[in-house]
């Protein structure tokens, strides 16, 4: 994995910041200090590793210079050459684009600078014919579209498009940061998506960010050419969560608790909360997902934030990378749990066994440290957010965001309890 680096300048209330990217990106502190903005960037970015629409804009400005390109005789030829300095300046422009989107807000804006190794001053596409095929009058050329020095290529037929071009870099994109195959999605869960899980038509919504969810709901209430098959350590996970099943029958999802059915317009509003995660992993294998999960402990009691955090832990070790803003000392506490167990694992097996046994906590759950970033925001005295990266202890991430709230509190309630006695 190579060392990515979002330099943030100025990005709402966030003032000259640093984000380094990592599977699991942890993000904490007072509402109102831009957690959602620093999770939205990391977001981006796995947005240009898909087959999505971002990149093709970039290419759009091109074509016209790939047509030029394609009259000369050659068959093999550069059709296509880009600076590297262009495209980063694009993708550092693109991003505030798209977060201008996400929270609908057109006058949003932001200076930020995704420094990612390329190791090359420019990018040139290579053009190949393989044949050209005769149907009645229609002629078509099939051709292959390489990128050079790097082994990746797509072959289509007919008209060369801008979609060629950004399938292609998406794939060295994610590749170059991960060493491995793309991104095949991305998935961003908002705040209150509960409330938005009976909706079968997309509102008129102002934000971005909540057309993107809906779009991505609608995608999983469609069949699969291929079902997917649920691992059955998942299943039980999500069974654990939700007291119960979510399908969809009829064009309606309905939740199945015991022997009840009943709409899932009718069901607890954790259930609901919860269910367009449950939607998903019941569609798509996690490997090569990347899922934003705003306050994953929205409207559960500690005991099922619990079960979620083991959940999340599970879907890192499927392949799953999470964007995750949190306001829970319960469920950081636990996320601690889950990597000192990691490392108690590595180090005393038997201690392991026997807490991991007694609190029934599985080996498919605990989250590796090295996989984990996590920053807290907190506000300056000149008023303006500064994101801190918090280091990894041996006892997991710090509780910075909750430690003063926390003392206070015990603080008043003792001289409380004093005032009674008195």
């Amino acid at each position: 994995m190579e060392d990515i680096r979002i330099i943030i300048n100025q990005l709402g209330p966030i003032r000259n910041s640093v984000l380094e990217l990592k599977p699991f990106m942890v993000f904490s502190g007072e509402s109102g200090l831009g957690k959602s903005y620093a999770a939205f960037l990391v977001h981006y970015l796995y947005l240009l590793c898909t087959k999505s629409d971002r990149l093709v804009s970039f290419f759009d400005d091109k074509i016209p210079m790939v047509k030029e390109a394609l009259r000369k005789p050659e068959t093999d030829k550069v059709i296509l050459r880009i600076s590297t300095i262009e495209l980063l300046e694009w993708i550092n422009k693109d991003a505030i684009r798209y977060l201008s989107y996400l929270i609908g807000n057109r006058y949003f804006t932001g200076d930020v600078r995704f420094e990612i190794p390329f190791n090359r001053e420019s990018f040139s596409f290579e053009y190949h014919t393989i044949a050209r095929t005769v149907t009645g009058e229609a002629s078509n050329t099939n051709y292959v579209i390489a990128l050079y020095n790097h082994g990746l290529e797509i072959s289509s037929i007919g008209a060369i498009t801008s979609k060629n071009f950004a399938w292609l870099f998406s794939s060295f994109l994610y590749d170059s940061i991960w060493g491995y195959a793309q991104r095949e999605r991305t998935y961003l869960m908002p705040p209150s998506r509960g409330s938005l899980v009976e909706l079968k038509a997309i509102p008129n919504f102002q934000s971005g960010m909540y057309i993107e969810f809906m779009e991505d709901k609608d995608k999983l209430n469609r069949a699969m050419p291929v079902p997917y098959t649920i691992p059955e350590h998942l299943a039980q996970s999500l069974y654990a969560i939700n007291n119960g099943t979510i399908f969809e029958l009829g064009g309606d999802l309905w939740y199945k608790t015991g022997d009840v059915t009943i709409p899932l317009t009718a069901a607890a509003s954790s259930v609901k909360e919860l269910a367009p995660l449950t939607l998903y992993l019941q569609k798509y294998e996690l490997q090569g997902s990347s899922i934003l999960f705003e306050e994953p402990e929205a409207h559960l009691h500690p005991a099922r934030q619990i079960k979620v955090a083991d959940l999340l832990g599970c879907m890192l070790g499927e392949g799953c990378h999470i964007q995750l803003t949190t306001h829970s000392d319960y469920f950081l506490k636990r996320l601690n749990n889950l990597m000192m167990l990691f490392r108690l694992k590595e180090k005393y097996a038997e201690a392991y066994h026997a807490i991991s046994e007694e609190y029934d906590v599985k080996e498919y759950n605990l989250i590796n440290p090295a996989s984990v970033n996590a920053y807290v925001m907190e506000k300056g005295e000149d008023g303006y957010t500064q994101i801190r990266k918090q280091e990894i202890t041996e006892e997991g991430i710090p509780y910075d965001s909750f430690h003063k709230v926390i003392i206070d509190d015990i603080k008043m309630s003792q001289k409380l309890r004093d005032a009674f006695k008195k």
